[in-house]
């Protein structure tokens, strides 16, 4: 053999040892390093899933307990026996603790069906002022439309 084809080989050889060596480090160490950051990317990924579905979870347990209370305050003022009393939906000291002085309910007709005023001492009167009853009834009874605005 030539010296120039044994160096070729040599050459040759050198190269492919090279390249399978290469292969060997890319699938250890790099492969290694990105299974690594990916699992992390998906357990980053879940968790922020699991946090989002909670938020969810929250949102429909205050959304069901608020329709809840609702309901039941529809009941009373719906019934059409008047045998529940409606105070005990709204708890003087409660309402004064969060600052509310008026609760004024009225039908889909824009009838007034409930109205108390709290004192500064957290006793109930059963009525409002005219004037706030005229500014709220105007307010949520649009002239020629039948139900007015709800909320």
């Amino acid at each position: 053999m030539k010296i120039r084809t044994r160096s070729r080989l040599i050459l040759l050889t050198t190269l492919i040892i090279f390249l399978i060596f290469l292969s060997f480090i890319t699938q250890s160490i790099i492969v290694q390093s990105f299974k690594t950051i990916e699992e992390q990317e998906t357990t980053a990924h879940v968790q922020r899933f699991i946090s989002q579905l909670n938020s969810e979870i929250e949102d429909v347990a205050s959304t069901c307990y608020d329709w809840a209370n609702r309901d039941d305050t529809a009941t009373v003022f719906t019934n059409q026996d008047k045998s529940q009393d409606p105070s005990w939906l709204f708890q003087p000291v409660s309402m004064k603790n969060l600052g509310i002085d008026y609760i004024i309910i009225y039908d889909a007709e824009g009838n007034r069906v409930f109205s108390e005023t709290i004192t500064k001492d957290s006793k109930t009167i059963n009525s409002v002022p005219p004037e706030l009853d005229r500014i709220i009834r105007d307010s949520i009874v649009i002239e020629g439309i039948r139900g007015g605005i709800s909320g």
